[in-house]
């Protein structure tokens, strides 16, 4: 295994991480740590691996920190467009206005066996989408658990403890995430026109339009 300690970046430039821009690379066995006291922060597309990722590979990769920026933010990436994502952690804390995950803001790619610890805080004059694994999921997410805290203060919130707004199938997942949404909110998906099933979730939620144990609002199968 890898580690590199004391990555951080200070910019509003998009496609802020370690790497700006990926396709069809396989990241393994590593660990990052933010310094202490920093944070990677940049505008759109920023994370502490992967700005915008196509068909790549992340196994057994670790990320500790702390991650500011404005749409598709992520512990991992801000955008992940096929590929997959198995046995990753992530630590973080995320500030943002869009697309916000403890994983990954916007995820096509499969998602298996990670965890989250994160604290994310959303807001933005228009809509927001966070999930303590990923923001917005049009791909299947499987054994992921997260725990923490969510908040935002947008006109229109979908946020989950597993994913914001679910397209996919989400499926022997679980969360402890305390959620706080000026509309959906729910302990896997605040808003689904996906599939959800054999999940559970615990934690305090406050939600002022649609708020559940597991789907907030749902449109597809739960």
């Amino acid at each position: 295994n890898k580690t590199i300690s004391g990555l951080w970046c200070n910019t509003d430039e998009d496609y802020t991480a370690l790497i700006a821009l990926a396709e069809s690379i396989s990241i393994k066995d590593l660990t990052i740590e933010i310094a202490e006291g920093k944070n990677i922060k940049g505008g759109n597309y920023t994370a502490v691996i992967i700005g915008k990722a196509s068909d790549c590979v992340m196994d057994n990769c670790h990320v500790v920190g702390s991650v500011i920026g404005k749409d598709y933010l992520g512990g991992f990436a801000g955008f992940v467009a096929s590929g997959t994502i198995s046995n990753c952690t992530s630590e973080v804390s995320i500030q943002g206005a869009n697309y916000i995950g403890g994983i990954a803001g916007v995820v096509t790619a499969t998602i298996t066996k990670c965890r989250a610890v994160c604290s994310i805080s959303g807001s933005s004059d228009v809509l927001c989408n966070a999930g303590g694994i990923v923001g917005y999921s049009t791909a299947n997410i499987k054994e992921c658990y997260a725990r923490g805290s969510i908040n935002t203060t947008s006109e229109s919130c979908y946020i989950g403890g597993i994913a914001g707004y679910n397209c996919a199938t989400i499926e022997n997942s679980y969360s402890s995430v305390q959620l706080s949404s000026t509309q959906y909110a729910a302990g896997i998906a605040g808003y689904n026109t996906g599939k959800v099933d054999k999940c559970y979730a615990s934690g305090d939620l406050s939600a002022v339009l649609y708020g559940a144990g597991i789907v907030g609002y749902n449109d597809g199968e739960s």
